[in-house]
Formats: structure tokens, C-alpha cells, sequence
């Protein structure tokens, strides 16, 4: 009777902590947007990349939105080549962001299928930048974030930081 209740015991510290360490233990990808000034006195943000415990993966897509009634992007520069499909303005025909505010998008994705990006860098990584004119106000209230792909088990998570 009692190497039963030892058995059942067991089981049930094995169970829940089974349990809680999907829940417990949640991986997340992050990206941030800060604006700057450039030495010509323009509107510049640089996009960074995050990671919980900076753990490699098999990259991330996500848009960062805006109005092209209140901004002009006018160069964006990649910095982070490696896996990177692409760096794309697109029109925001779907609301992908569901912000009637907002038009347009830039688009950029990383992909590596033996999940290994962003290898031999150091977090956080700067992803792209680029410049804009745009009215006085913080680019908090300019832009918007939204994921397009994540790995499975991370969750996306955006910041947008006014200078």
C-alpha cells in the first residue's frame, strides 16, 4: 500500500510539471523600433531583433505599418544580410494590421531552415533602418508593428521607442 501511494505521488509532481513547463518556460521574439536623428537633421528608425536567452532559430517576418498620408519613407537600408528574403514597401490593401489608419507596410522576413539565425551575432540585432518625413509627432503614433511569421513556440512581441 504505501510504495502505491509512493507511485501516485510520483506521478502526479511528474504530470504537473509537465504541465507547467509549456507554461512557465514561454520563448519570445521581439521587435523594436527606435527612432533617431540622422547627421542631416532627418527622421530616421532602426529596427531591432530580440530573443528570449538569445536562442537561434529559423527566423521571423513581420510588417511595420504606416500612413502615407503622415509619412514618407524615403531609404530603407538592410543591415542584417544573412537569410534575409527581403525588404519590400507594400500597399496595405488587406488592413493586415486591422488599422484603417494605416496604408502602407514594410515588409521583411529572415529564413533559415536549419534554425540557426541570427548566427555569430549579439543581441539585439539590428535588422534595417530607414528615413522618413513625416509630421511632428512620435513614431509611436506613426507606426504600428505585425508579425507575419514566427517559429513555433515563440511568441511575437513589438516596441515602438520615441527619440
Amino acid at each position: 500500500m504505501i510504495k502505491h501511494r509512493e507511485i501516485k505521488f510520483t506521478g502526479v509532481f511528474l504530470t504537473l510539471g509537465m504541465l507547467l513547463s509549456g507554461f512557465v518556460i514561454a520563448q519570445e521574439q521581439k521587435i523594436s523600433l527606435l527612432e533617431e536623428s540622422t547627421p542631416k537633421g532627418e527622421r530616421e528608425a532602426i529596427v531591432y531583433y530580440q530573443v528570449s536567452d538569445d536562442e537561434l532559430t529559423t527566423g521571423i517576418g513581420f510588417r511595420v505599418h504606416f500612413s502615407s498620408g503622415k509619412v514618407n519613407v524615403l531609404e530603407v537600408e538592410s543591415y542584417l544580410e544573412l537569410s534575409n528574403v527581403g525588404i519590400d514597401i507594400m500597399a496595405d490593401t488587406q488592413d493586415l494590421d486591422q488599422d484603417p489608419n494605416t496604408d502602407f507596410y514594410i515588409n521583411a522576413a529572415w529564413v533559415d531552415l536549419n534554425g540557426e539565425w541570427p548566427l555569430a551575432t549579439t543581441m539585439p540585432v539590428k535588422l534595417y533602418s530607414f528615413t522618413f518625413d513625416a509630421l511632428t509627432v512620435p513614431a509611436s503614433e506613426l507606426f504600428t508593428i505585425s508579425q507575419s511569421s514566427t517559429p513555433v513556440g515563440f511568441d511575437f512581441v513589438s516596441a515602438i521607442t520615441n527619440k
